[in-house]
């Protein structure tokens, strides 16, 4: 579908222009102007009147692609986006706030898990020395550290920034002590400044 026809049916669906428009019931989150090749082929409906008479697909001229964003994708990119049930009755209310705090937790573990991961590299990357302590012993001191000292930490990430993993690296050089013990087999982290 053309942009001319697409926007001739919207303002016939909603003439005054002032409705909520949506794909699947996702939110639009952006649109924009891009090479037809970009993200794969372009593929288009041939019509006529109301009735599909065949496809095609292409890589040459232009699209426009039209990007959705759900709830739970929004509640990915921050797991405290805040959320009107308002205009839902109790029933759906709590269906729906069950659903996104299931993804808000989940999302939450993730990240948890992944800043865990990255944390337990960065300490044997900066003390070889600590491949000689039980690899167990060293991952719950740095979850117990990550829980207590590092949880509220957030770093954003925006076009030509560092990358949230590069910013952790760079933070966590600055603000962790490192103690090992080798002699009792012991491992203490402290949070500097």
């Amino acid at each position: 579908m053309q942009t001319r026809e697409l926007i001739k049916r919207l303002q016939e669906a909603d003439p005054s222009g002032q409705e909520e428009v949506c794909v699947d019931n996702h939110d639009i989150w952006f649109v924009s102007s891009v090479n037809a090749f970009y993200d794969g082929a372009l593929e288009s409906l041939i019509r006529d009147g109301k009735k599909i008479v065949g496809a095609r697909r292409t890589r040459n001229g232009c699209k426009v692609l039209i990007r959705c964003l759900s709830i739970e994708e929004a509640i990915q990119n921050d797991p405290m986006l805040v959320i009107d049930y308002s205009e839902l009755g109790q029933e759906m209310h709590q269906e729906y706030q069950g659903i996104d705090e299931r993804s808000r937790k989940e999302i939450l573990v993730i990240r948890r898990k992944t800043k865990h991961n990255h944390l337990l590299s960065h300490l044997y990357f900066q003390v070889p020395d600590l491949r000689k302590l039980d690899h167990d012993y060293v991952s719950a001191t740095a979850m117990a550290f990550l829980i207590e000292k590092l949880e509220g930490v957030q770093f954003e990430t925006k076009l030509g920034d560092p990358s949230i993993y590069d910013q952790e690296e760079v933070f966590w050089k600055k603000h962790i002590e490192i103690c090992l013990a080798l002699g009792d087999k012991t491992l203490k982290l402290s949070f500097v400044g």
